[in-house]
C-alpha cells in the first residue's frame, strides 16, 4: 500500500486485526493549527507540524505516571479528543489557595478546582487537612488528581490502587488511618466536593488524557 499525501500535514497509516480476526488499516492524517487572535478568525495552518506520536508518552515512568500523549493510531475513535495539558495560574500572580479552571469548546466545557498543597494530618479525632499553601502557579495532570496506590502495607499482593486513577494522591485504604498521615492530598479536586477522607471516591480531575 502506497499512501500520497497531498497535505502540509503529517500523515501515516498502520495496520491490524480486528476481534474477529479481519484486517484493518488506520490512516491518520494530523494538523497543527494557530488559534485565530480574533473571534470570527479561522485557525491557520501552523509553519512547524507536530509529528504522529507512534507510542503513548508519560509524564514520567510508563505505566506509573499520567498519560502526556496517547498514540495517534486509534483502531477507532467514536468521539473527538477535547485535551488540555497546562498550569493553573493565580488570577493577577498573587498567591491563591485555590482557583477554579474552565476548558469550553463550543458547547462542551469542564471545570474544577485546582488547590494549594496540603497533607493529611492526625489528631484525636482522626484524620484532617492541613491548612492550604498558596500557589502561584500549579501543574494539571492526572499525577496530582485524587488517587494512587495505597503502599503502606509492606506485603505487594496486599496493596490497592484506586481504580479509577491509579498513579494520582491523595488515596489510602489502610485500616490504620494514621498511615496516611504526612501524605499529600490532590492539587485538583472537583468543585464543591472537596476531599476529606483518603478511603472516599471522589473523580480525578484533570484535562489529559
Amino acid at each position: 500500500m502506497k499512501l500520497i499525501n497531498a497535505t502540509w500535514m503529517p500523515a501515516g497509516y498502520t495496520m491490524g486485526l480486528d476481534k474477529d480476526g479481519r484486517e484493518s488499516v488506520v490512516v491518520v492524517v494530523k494538523g497543527t493549527f494557530l488559534f485565530p487572535r480574533r473571534e470570527h478568525e479561522e485557525p491557520l495552518l501552523a509553519p512547524q507540524q507536530v509529528e504522529l506520536v507512534t507510542a503513548d508518552l508519560f509524564t514520567g515512568e510508563p505505566g506509573f505516571s499520567a498519560p502526556l500523549y496517547e498514540c495517534d493510531y486509534a483502531p477507532r475513535k467514536v468521539r473527538c479528543d477535547v485535551l488540555l495539558n497546562g498550569s493553573a495560574y493565580a488570577p493577577g500572580g498573587r498567591p491563591a489557595e485555590r482557583v477554579t479552571v474552565k476548558l469550553r469548546v463550543g458547547s462542551w466545557s469542564k471545570s474544577f478546582d485546582v488547590v494549594g498543597k496540603r497533607t493529611w494530618r492526625g489528631g484525636l479525632l482522626g484524620l484532617s487537612v492541613s491548612p492550604i499553601e498558596p500557589f502561584a502557579v500549579q501543574a494539571i495532570s492526572y499525577n496530582v488528581a485524587f488517587g494512587g496506590t495505597d503502599k503502606s502495607n509492606p506485603d505487594p499482593a496486599k496493596q490497592k490502587s484506586y481504580v479509577f486513577n491509579s498513579f494520582g494522591i491523595g488515596y489510602n485504604d489502610n485500616s490504620n488511618p494514621q498511615s496516611a498521615v504526612g501524605q499529600p492530598l490532590p492539587h485538583t479536586e472537583e468543585t464543591g466536593k472537596p476531599v476529606n477522607n483518603p478511603k472516599g471516591s471522589y473523580k480525578p480531575m484533570a484535562f489529559g488524557p
